[in-house]
């Protein structure tokens, strides 16, 4: 379950993650590893990076694309065929499933959240299997399970984007400590695991701002 978002304003792009990671071994045995950052980058493009699905670091590290634009559709390519040949070789039951599941929500998977650039105006999109977004001025985008479970329901997504940088960060982040609240429900990793449930999102919130000049910061939120 990632938990990311991004805002663009017109004063620039703000991306927020969590930093529950899932480890799976060579039996697709799933573990949680708190703390383990779920953002990264495409250097050349200076493009920070957020998926929901099934990746690898080395298919970050191959997108050697100078500009945005060509390097996330390529990494968009890349990870449909990474989550096909991970699902199919590892878990051919959940692949199955998938195929044939009438949740919409579940067939959606993986999503890709890009933001930033090389220069100039840093860019957003958003890429899902049933659609790709790309951001105007405005614009907000979501991806993972919180997007269903948590957003949608409340029509968090319709509500007016924040104008300045400073007000998109404060949304971001109040919007991420109410869900981990929400997920967590009051129990501990330890009382969910004792009730056979697992909770994969955690602090610190891993937060990129990119602004119109061309500068971009990186922070982590604590609890």
């Amino acid at each position: 379950m990632t938990m990311g978002i991004g805002l663009k304003c017109p004063e620039g792009v703000v991306m927020l993650t969590d930093s529950m990671a899932v480890y799976k071994d060579h039996l697709a045995m799933p573990t949680p590893l708190p703390g383990t950052r779920k953002s990264s980058w495409l250097q050349p493009s200076r493009t920070n990076v957020i998926v929901s699905g099934t990746a690898s670091e080395a298919l970050f590290n191959e997108r050697l694309e100078p500009d945005f634009k060509s390097a996330v559709h390529a990494l968009w390519q890349a990870l449909l065929a990474y989550e096909e040949e991970y699902l199919a070789q590892f878990q051919p039951g959940v692949a199955r499933y998938l195929r044939g599941a009438n949740d919409p929500n579940l067939q959606d998977f993986p999503h890709l959240l890009a933001g930033g650039g090389p220069n100039g105006s840093p860019q957003l999109a958003c890429f899902k299997r049933t659609g790709t977004q790309w951001a105007g001025e405005s614009a907000r985008f979501a991806i993972g399970a919180w997007t269903y479970s948590w957003l949608d329901p409340r029509g968090m997504m319709a509500e007016p984007v924040p104008a300045t940088l400073d007000e998109c960060q404060e949304q971001a982040i109040r919007w991420a400590r109410d869900f981990i609240a929400f997920a967590y429900d009051g129990k501990t990793s330890e009382e969910h695991a004792a009730l056979g449930q697992m909770i994969t999102v955690s602090f610190p919130l891993s937060l990129t701002v990119f602004d119109n000049d061309g500068n971009f910061r990186e922070e982590e939120i604590p609890a």
